[in-house]
């Protein structure tokens, strides 16, 4: 233990000044030693070391330099003489005065060993981890972190878990003639019976189609799937609208409706539903287009 204690003891100290949120080279864990040294004293042996990116998990903070590494072990300087002969004191090094011990440093590579770390003010935490329901009968959602600076001795500021009393994904939205994402991919008008039925307790949403014509026009036959389709926009979280032709009527007007639920995904925050061809995922608003007719 000592040894692996003196080889930390000479990494460069962490400096705590403000710096960038990712410092230079990115965040690397303290270096651990592998395996036990072949000798006791006189640095006469090796050993590897490895350590760990910590901010590979952040965007734009990925780590540069080597996972593992070489170094001199059993640096205490051996008595002298030493029992089995009259050897020097150190294999590899000369006898320095450190933490009142002798030990064997060899100038040449002592300087090498680790990279400086930056501390930035708060520390860095990792990404959240996805929402989790407490249990099925709850309406308590949790979320956890971790600092991936705190065993650095640079303390992040907040808290590591953060509890919500309702469904993480907000009520799913309509698209409007006003607030229309999807007019760059069709000339079709947006059209909502009424707004998402929205339900917390389960994080589920409902979404009205009308399934005739007896509203608007909204069905025609669709050569390619042989069926009747109506024009369907859905909205993802970049504000991206993608277009679909679901088969979930046909031109009669008898004015019924077609359910369909979504359901809250807990990582993104939005809403998730497949059908038929198209995965909609992370949506946030959807709505029947139709064509204006004279």
């Amino acid at each position: 233990m000592w040894r692996l204690q003196f080889f930390l003891s000479i990494l460069p100290l962490i400096n705590t000044a403000i710096c960038p949120a990712c410092p230079t080279g990115g965040i690397w864990s303290e270096w651990t030693a592998v395996g036990t040294c072949a000798t006791t004293c006189g640095a006469c042996s090796t050993q590897n070391y490895t350590r760990t990116c910590l901010s590979d998990a952040l965007k734009d903070c990925k780590c540069s330099g080597p996972t593992t590494t070489t170094q001199l072990c059993g640096t205490q300087a051996c008595n002298y003489p030493r029992v089995n002969g009259p050897k020097p004191p150190c294999c590899t090094g000369t006898p320095t005065v450190i933490n009142n011990w002798y030990h064997c440093v060899n100038s040449s590579t002592s300087q090498t060993r680790g990279s400086t770390f930056c501390c930035p003010t708060g520390g860095i935490w990792g990404d959240w981890s996805a929402w989790a329901k407490k249990d099925e009968k709850s309406v308590e959602f949790t979320r956890t972190r971790s600092c991936l600076t705190g065993g650095l001795n640079c303390v992040c500021d907040g808290e590591i878990e953060e509890t919500k009393y309702a469904c993480p994904c907000g009520p799913l939205k309509t698209i409007t003639p006003e607030n229309n994402p999807c007019a760059s991919k069709t000339t079709k008008t947006p059209y909502a019976i009424r707004d998402p039925a929205y339900f917390p307790s389960t994080c589920d949403a409902t979404v009205m189609l009308a399934n005739s014509n007896f509203r608007q026009p909204f069905y025609t036959f669709n050569e390619e799937k042989k069926k009747y389709t109506c024009t369907t926009g859905f909205v993802n979280q970049s504000g991206q609208c993608q277009i679909g032709e679901f088969p979930t009527g046909d031109t009669d007007t008898s004015g019924q409706f077609w359910r369909f639920t979504f359901n809250c995904n807990l990582e993104t925050g939005a809403w998730d539903r497949k059908f038929d061809e198209y995965d909609m995922k992370g949506i946030t608003h959807i709505a029947q287009f139709y064509a204006k007719t004279d």
